[in-house]
Protein backbone atom coordinates (compact mmCIF):
# COMPACT_ATOMS: atom_id res chain seq x y z
CA UNK A 1 0.00 0.00 0.00
CA UNK A 2 1.34 3.48 -1.40
CA UNK A 3 2.50 6.10 1.74
CA UNK A 4 -0.30 7.77 3.33
CA UNK A 5 -2.86 5.18 2.72
CA UNK A 6 -2.98 3.20 6.05
CA UNK A 7 -5.95 1.73 7.10
CA UNK A 8 -6.84 3.01 10.17
CA UNK A 9 -6.70 -0.43 12.57
CA UNK A 10 -8.55 0.56 15.42
CA UNK A 11 -12.37 0.74 15.00
CA UNK A 12 -14.19 3.97 16.11
CA UNK A 13 -11.02 5.48 15.53
CA UNK A 14 -11.57 9.78 15.73
CA UNK A 15 -10.18 9.30 11.99
CA UNK A 16 -13.44 8.18 11.54
CA UNK A 17 -15.05 10.49 13.34
CA UNK A 18 -14.20 12.90 11.01
CA UNK A 19 -12.30 13.03 7.65
CA UNK A 20 -13.89 9.48 6.90
CA UNK A 21 -16.89 9.79 8.70
CA UNK A 22 -19.02 11.06 5.73
CA UNK A 23 -19.92 9.53 2.45
CA UNK A 24 -21.79 11.67 -0.40
CA UNK A 25 -24.32 10.62 -2.89
CA UNK A 26 -26.59 12.17 -5.54
CA UNK A 27 -30.04 10.77 -6.88
CA UNK A 28 -32.10 12.38 -8.91
CA UNK A 29 -36.00 11.05 -8.89
CA UNK A 30 -38.99 10.32 -6.69
CA UNK A 31 -37.41 6.55 -5.84
CA UNK A 32 -35.03 4.46 -4.88
CA UNK A 33 -34.40 0.58 -6.15
CA UNK A 34 -33.03 -2.14 -4.13
CA UNK A 35 -29.99 -1.37 -5.55
CA UNK A 36 -29.68 2.42 -4.60
CA UNK A 37 -31.32 1.15 -0.93
CA UNK A 38 -28.44 -1.28 -0.33
CA UNK A 39 -26.07 1.75 -1.24
CA UNK A 40 -27.28 3.31 1.90
CA UNK A 41 -28.17 0.70 4.37
CA UNK A 42 -24.31 -0.60 3.57
CA UNK A 43 -22.57 2.24 4.21
CA UNK A 44 -24.70 3.07 7.44
CA UNK A 45 -23.66 -0.77 8.68
CA UNK A 46 -20.28 0.37 8.23
CA UNK A 47 -19.94 3.06 10.16
CA UNK A 48 -20.42 6.28 7.60
CA UNK A 49 -22.76 8.77 8.08
CA UNK A 50 -24.48 9.14 4.40
CA UNK A 51 -25.90 12.16 2.71
CA UNK A 52 -27.93 11.46 0.01
CA UNK A 53 -28.18 15.18 -2.14
CA UNK A 54 -31.55 15.14 -3.67
CA UNK A 55 -33.81 17.38 -6.05
CA UNK A 56 -36.94 16.10 -4.63
CA UNK A 57 -38.45 14.24 -1.56
CA UNK A 58 -38.52 10.76 -1.99
CA UNK A 59 -41.91 8.87 -1.72
CA UNK A 60 -40.50 6.58 1.05
CA UNK A 61 -38.33 7.16 4.50
CA UNK A 62 -34.88 6.84 4.65
CA UNK A 63 -32.92 4.68 6.48
CA UNK A 64 -31.80 5.56 9.94
CA UNK A 65 -28.00 7.03 9.49
CA UNK A 66 -28.78 8.63 6.28
CA UNK A 67 -29.19 12.38 5.71
CA UNK A 68 -31.46 14.03 3.14
CA UNK A 69 -29.47 17.70 1.89
CA UNK A 70 -30.97 19.91 -0.61
CA UNK A 71 -28.82 19.08 -3.93
CA UNK A 72 -29.46 22.66 -4.85
CA UNK A 73 -26.99 23.91 -2.49
CA UNK A 74 -24.45 22.73 -5.00
CA UNK A 75 -25.99 23.06 -8.24
CA UNK A 76 -29.63 24.60 -9.12
CA UNK A 77 -31.79 22.15 -10.77
CA UNK A 78 -31.95 24.03 -13.83
CA UNK A 79 -28.47 22.40 -14.35
CA UNK A 80 -29.51 18.96 -14.59
CA UNK A 81 -29.54 17.45 -17.94
CA UNK A 82 -29.18 14.14 -19.75
CA UNK A 83 -27.35 12.74 -22.58
CA UNK A 84 -29.02 13.43 -25.70
CA UNK A 85 -27.07 10.67 -27.18
CA UNK A 86 -25.34 7.33 -27.04
CA UNK A 87 -21.65 6.74 -26.06
CA UNK A 88 -19.11 4.54 -27.51
CA UNK A 89 -19.61 1.99 -25.37
CA UNK A 90 -22.95 1.31 -26.86
CA UNK A 91 -24.90 3.28 -23.57
CA UNK A 92 -25.52 6.76 -22.11
CA UNK A 93 -28.51 7.56 -23.94
CA UNK A 94 -30.69 9.43 -21.05
CA UNK A 95 -28.19 9.20 -18.83
CA UNK A 96 -27.19 11.59 -15.71
CA UNK A 97 -23.53 10.53 -15.92
CA UNK A 98 -22.51 13.88 -17.52
CA UNK A 99 -24.28 16.14 -14.33
CA UNK A 100 -23.63 13.76 -11.55
CA UNK A 101 -19.78 14.12 -12.47
CA UNK A 102 -19.81 17.53 -12.44
CA UNK A 103 -21.78 18.05 -9.33
CA UNK A 104 -19.23 15.52 -7.56
CA UNK A 105 -16.69 17.56 -8.62
CA UNK A 106 -17.98 20.97 -7.04
CA UNK A 107 -19.75 18.98 -3.65
CA UNK A 108 -16.07 17.81 -2.50
CA UNK A 109 -14.60 20.89 -3.53
CA UNK A 110 -16.91 22.35 -0.88
CA UNK A 111 -17.18 19.98 1.60
CA UNK A 112 -14.94 17.17 1.28
CA UNK A 113 -14.87 13.87 2.24
CA UNK A 114 -15.67 10.39 0.38
CA UNK A 115 -18.50 10.66 -2.84
CA UNK A 116 -20.08 7.09 -4.07
CA UNK A 117 -22.31 6.50 -6.51
CA UNK A 118 -25.42 4.75 -5.60
CA UNK A 119 -24.54 1.34 -7.49
CA UNK A 120 -21.98 1.22 -5.18
CA UNK A 121 -22.44 -1.45 -2.25
CA UNK A 122 -19.83 -0.62 1.05
CA UNK A 123 -18.21 -4.05 1.89
CA UNK A 124 -16.05 -2.64 4.69
CA UNK A 125 -15.54 0.72 6.50
CA UNK A 126 -13.39 3.14 4.40
CA UNK A 127 -10.99 4.41 7.10
CA UNK A 128 -8.14 5.59 5.54
CA UNK A 129 -5.59 8.52 6.68
CA UNK A 130 -4.42 9.71 3.61
CA UNK A 131 -6.23 13.10 2.16
CA UNK A 132 -7.27 11.61 -1.47
CA UNK A 133 -8.34 7.83 -1.93
CA UNK A 134 -8.73 6.37 -5.68
CA UNK A 135 -9.82 3.74 -7.17
CA UNK A 136 -8.52 2.27 -10.39
CA UNK A 137 -10.28 1.60 -13.51
CA UNK A 138 -9.85 -0.86 -16.41
CA UNK A 139 -9.64 1.55 -19.26
CA UNK A 140 -7.85 4.75 -17.30
CA UNK A 141 -6.10 5.01 -14.10
CA UNK A 142 -8.91 6.14 -12.22
CA UNK A 143 -12.49 6.17 -12.01
CA UNK A 144 -14.61 8.92 -9.91
CA UNK A 145 -17.64 6.24 -8.25
CA UNK A 146 -15.51 5.75 -5.35
CA UNK A 147 -13.11 8.67 -4.09
CA UNK A 148 -11.85 10.95 -1.43
CA UNK A 149 -11.08 14.29 -1.04
CA UNK A 150 -10.46 17.31 1.46
CA UNK A 151 -12.42 20.54 1.54
CA UNK A 152 -11.00 23.33 -0.92
CA UNK A 153 -9.15 21.00 -2.74
CA UNK A 154 -7.19 22.09 -6.00
CA UNK A 155 -8.12 19.03 -7.89
CA UNK A 156 -11.67 18.94 -7.06
CA UNK A 157 -11.58 23.18 -8.14
CA UNK A 158 -10.14 22.50 -11.58
CA UNK A 159 -12.10 19.29 -12.55
CA UNK A 160 -15.62 20.85 -11.48
CA UNK A 161 -14.43 24.23 -13.86
CA UNK A 162 -13.06 22.00 -16.68
CA UNK A 163 -15.97 19.85 -16.70
CA UNK A 164 -18.75 22.92 -16.43
CA UNK A 165 -17.23 24.03 -19.56
CA UNK A 166 -16.62 20.80 -21.39
CA UNK A 167 -19.63 17.99 -20.58
CA UNK A 168 -22.85 18.83 -21.42
CA UNK A 169 -25.84 17.17 -23.10
CA UNK A 170 -24.36 16.90 -26.23
CA UNK A 171 -21.25 14.89 -25.11
CA UNK A 172 -20.56 11.25 -26.75
CA UNK A 173 -17.22 10.63 -25.12
CA UNK A 174 -18.16 8.50 -22.20
CA UNK A 175 -14.74 8.47 -20.30
CA UNK A 176 -14.28 12.42 -20.98
CA UNK A 177 -15.43 13.68 -17.32
CA UNK A 178 -13.45 10.96 -16.37
CA UNK A 179 -10.55 12.08 -18.17
CA UNK A 180 -10.55 15.23 -16.60
CA UNK A 181 -10.42 14.01 -13.21
CA UNK A 182 -7.55 11.72 -14.65
CA UNK A 183 -5.35 14.74 -16.14
CA UNK A 184 -5.93 16.44 -13.24
CA UNK A 185 -4.63 13.73 -10.93
CA UNK A 186 -1.47 13.43 -13.07
CA UNK A 187 -1.23 17.64 -13.30
CA UNK A 188 -1.04 17.51 -9.08
CA UNK A 189 0.76 14.56 -8.73
CA UNK A 190 -1.92 12.50 -7.16
CA UNK A 191 -1.38 9.40 -8.52
CA UNK A 192 0.52 7.93 -5.27
CA UNK A 193 -3.06 7.89 -4.03
CA UNK A 194 -4.51 5.14 -6.63
CA UNK A 195 -5.24 2.03 -4.36
CA UNK A 196 -7.46 -1.08 -5.37
CA UNK A 197 -9.82 -0.88 -3.13
CA UNK A 198 -13.00 -2.52 -5.49
CA UNK A 199 -13.77 -5.05 -8.05
CA UNK A 200 -12.98 -4.63 -11.62
CA UNK A 201 -15.43 -2.89 -13.75
CA UNK A 202 -16.24 -5.49 -15.89
CA UNK A 203 -19.39 -6.71 -16.60
CA UNK A 204 -19.11 -10.29 -16.45
CA UNK A 205 -17.37 -10.41 -13.32
CA UNK A 206 -20.58 -8.38 -11.72
CA UNK A 207 -22.99 -10.36 -13.46
CA UNK A 208 -21.50 -13.63 -11.76
CA UNK A 209 -22.35 -11.83 -8.26
CA UNK A 210 -25.90 -10.92 -9.51
CA UNK A 211 -26.67 -14.55 -10.72
CA UNK A 212 -24.30 -16.88 -8.67
CA UNK A 213 -24.22 -17.34 -4.76
CA UNK A 214 -20.42 -16.13 -4.90
CA UNK A 215 -18.27 -14.89 -1.92
CA UNK A 216 -16.69 -11.10 -2.08
CA UNK A 217 -12.95 -11.00 -1.99
CA UNK A 218 -11.51 -9.86 0.94
CA UNK A 219 -9.32 -7.51 -0.83
CA UNK A 220 -12.77 -4.91 -1.87
CA UNK A 221 -13.70 -2.65 0.76
CA UNK A 222 -16.62 -1.60 -1.25
CA UNK A 223 -18.46 -3.76 -4.88
CA UNK A 224 -19.42 -1.40 -7.80
CA UNK A 225 -22.33 -3.00 -9.53
CA UNK A 226 -21.98 -1.19 -12.45
CA UNK A 227 -25.48 0.44 -13.19
CA UNK A 228 -25.29 2.00 -16.94
CA UNK A 229 -24.76 -1.94 -17.76
CA UNK A 230 -28.40 -2.35 -15.94
CA UNK A 231 -30.15 0.46 -18.01
CA UNK A 232 -28.53 -0.23 -20.84
CA UNK A 233 -28.98 -3.72 -21.09
CA UNK A 234 -33.03 -3.32 -19.94
CA UNK A 235 -32.27 -5.34 -16.52
CA UNK A 236 -35.01 -4.54 -13.62
CA UNK A 237 -33.31 -3.80 -10.50
CA UNK A 238 -36.44 -4.45 -8.62
CA UNK A 239 -35.57 -8.29 -9.88
CA UNK A 240 -32.99 -10.61 -8.28
CA UNK A 241 -32.03 -13.98 -8.30
CA UNK A 242 -32.20 -15.81 -5.24
CA UNK A 243 -29.45 -16.97 -3.07
CA UNK A 244 -27.28 -15.21 -5.26
CA UNK A 245 -24.53 -12.84 -3.67
CA UNK A 246 -26.49 -9.64 -4.45
CA UNK A 247 -29.86 -11.57 -2.82
CA UNK A 248 -27.54 -12.72 0.04
CA UNK A 249 -27.00 -8.55 0.27
CA UNK A 250 -30.64 -7.78 0.34
CA UNK A 251 -31.79 -9.93 2.83
CA UNK A 252 -29.13 -8.89 5.43
CA UNK A 253 -29.90 -5.32 4.92
CA UNK A 254 -33.82 -6.14 4.95
CA UNK A 255 -34.15 -4.69 1.59
CA UNK A 256 -37.32 -6.39 -0.36
CA UNK A 257 -36.94 -7.05 -3.85
CA UNK A 258 -38.83 -9.53 -5.95
CA UNK A 259 -36.55 -12.84 -6.62
CA UNK A 260 -35.84 -15.22 -9.55
CA UNK A 261 -34.36 -18.99 -9.30
CA UNK A 262 -30.96 -18.89 -9.98
CA UNK A 263 -29.71 -19.50 -13.69
CA UNK A 264 -27.12 -21.78 -12.26
CA UNK A 265 -30.02 -24.34 -11.36
CA UNK A 266 -32.88 -23.28 -13.94
CA UNK A 267 -30.52 -23.49 -17.42
CA UNK A 268 -29.54 -27.41 -16.80
CA UNK A 269 -32.82 -28.80 -15.88
CA UNK A 270 -34.01 -27.11 -18.80
CA UNK A 271 -31.37 -28.97 -20.63
CA UNK A 272 -31.99 -31.78 -19.24
CA UNK A 273 -35.74 -31.92 -20.22
CA UNK A 274 -34.99 -31.07 -23.93
CA UNK A 275 -32.20 -34.29 -23.83
CA UNK A 276 -34.69 -36.54 -22.45
CA UNK A 277 -37.72 -35.23 -24.80
CA UNK A 278 -36.09 -34.45 -27.54
CA UNK A 279 -33.03 -36.96 -28.77
CA UNK A 280 -34.80 -39.83 -29.31
CA UNK A 281 -36.76 -38.32 -32.16
CA UNK A 282 -34.08 -37.46 -34.05
CA UNK A 283 -32.52 -39.10 -36.70
CA UNK A 284 -29.28 -41.05 -35.36
CA UNK A 285 -26.49 -38.72 -37.11
CA UNK A 286 -28.44 -35.31 -35.86
CA UNK A 287 -28.87 -36.99 -32.68
CA UNK A 288 -25.18 -37.39 -32.73
CA UNK A 289 -24.29 -33.69 -33.87
CA UNK A 290 -26.99 -32.42 -31.47
CA UNK A 291 -25.24 -33.93 -28.52
CA UNK A 292 -22.00 -33.00 -29.60
CA UNK A 293 -23.16 -29.21 -29.83
CA UNK A 294 -24.39 -30.05 -26.21
CA UNK A 295 -21.48 -30.98 -24.65
CA UNK A 296 -19.26 -27.95 -26.20
CA UNK A 297 -21.50 -25.86 -24.68
CA UNK A 298 -21.27 -27.30 -21.44
CA UNK A 299 -18.14 -27.48 -21.31
CA UNK A 300 -17.80 -23.40 -22.55
CA UNK A 301 -20.53 -22.56 -19.84
CA UNK A 302 -18.48 -24.21 -17.19
CA UNK A 303 -15.18 -23.64 -18.14
CA UNK A 304 -16.18 -19.33 -18.19
CA UNK A 305 -17.89 -20.13 -14.83
CA UNK A 306 -15.01 -21.14 -13.36
CA UNK A 307 -12.46 -18.72 -14.98
CA UNK A 308 -14.83 -15.70 -14.20
CA UNK A 309 -15.11 -17.15 -9.90
CA UNK A 310 -11.57 -17.57 -10.20
CA UNK A 311 -11.06 -13.78 -11.63
CA UNK A 312 -13.90 -12.45 -9.13
CA UNK A 313 -12.15 -13.92 -5.97
CA UNK A 314 -8.82 -12.33 -6.91
CA UNK A 315 -10.21 -8.80 -7.51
Amino acid sequence: MPPGLKAVDKPNDPIMESQNKIVHGLWVGPALSPLEELCLRSFVAMGHEFHLWLYEPLGHELPKGVVARPAQDILPAESIFRYRYGNQFGHGLGSLAGFSDIFRYKLLYEKGGWWADMDITCLQPLEFDAPYVFRPHDVLPVVGNLMKCPKGSPLMEACFREAQQQVTADNRDWLLPIRILNNNISRFQLDTYIIDITNKDRWEVVEYFIHHNATFSRKWYAFHWMNEEWRGRGIDKNVVPRASALWQLLVRYRIKADGLPLPFFRVPRAWRWLKKALLPRLPYRLRRAVKSGWQAMDYLRVHHTRRVHIEAREG
